[in-house]
């Protein structure tokens, strides 16, 4: 006996449809989010995700939600997939730190590594912009983070670069630092889970 497909395939999609229906909520406004916020509830940790990367709505509706945990639930770090040393200019932008550059679409432009496309756009500036303006007088400021290092050697000597201001004397070479990354970056490249490796602990005198 012949099935007819067609006819199978359009009432499966009709019953998805009707499922999807009853879950979906139309966002027009940011009121449209109060659902959300309000299933948040007190919540430490809100991660959001995005079905793709470099979609302008999806950038835009992440930055109305961030900007409503952190003005209505008090939340002060932003932690996005991006590379530390890069992401760390902006949170000294939004911030107001001295020197920290002229608009956040000055900053963003800095990024170097990848993924610079997915960083470096006006939403995102936009959201730097209000960080920015929502920060300015308080004492407790909302901050923007990257997570990810792509660029070892750049972090390690953003980290250098801190310790010296601090300590106010050099700190070349931090021998010990480098060739303990330097074994085990390379184990790592023949030795699967080699990283956990080099656990000790380095004193700096």
């Amino acid at each position: 006996m012949l099935h007819d497909r067609s006819h199978t395939k359009e009432n499966t999609v009709k019953v998805l449809v009707e499922e999807v229906r009853q879950f979906a909520r139309p966002l027009k406004s940011v009121s449209d989010l109060d659902p959300l916020v309000d299933q948040i509830g007190e919540a430490r940790f809100v991660l959001l995700g995005e079905a793709s990367h470099g979609t302008s709505e999806y950038y835009q509706w992440r930055a109305r939600l961030s900007s409503r945990l952190i003005r209505e639930k008090g939340f002060s770090f932003v932690a996005v997939e991006g590379d530390w040393p890069d992401c760390y200019r902006v949170n000294r932008y939004v911030k107001g730190y001295p020197d920290a550059g002229n608009s956040a679409q000055d900053v963003l432009h800095a990024f170097q590594r990848w993924p610079t496309w997915m960083w470096a756009n006006w939403e995102i500036a936009a959201f730097a912009e209000w960080m920015r303006d929502h920060n300015r007088d308080r004492s407790r400021k909302a901050g923007f983070y990257g997570l990810d290092v792509y660029s070892l050697w750049e972090s390690m000597e953003s980290i250098l670069n801190y310790l010296e201001k601090k300590i106010r004397k050099p700190l070349r070479p931090p021998v010990r630092h480098i060739n303990v990354l330097n074994r085990t970056t390379e184990m790592s490249r023949n030795m699967p889970g080699a990283r956990a490796w080099s656990r000790e602990t380095v004193k700096m005198k």
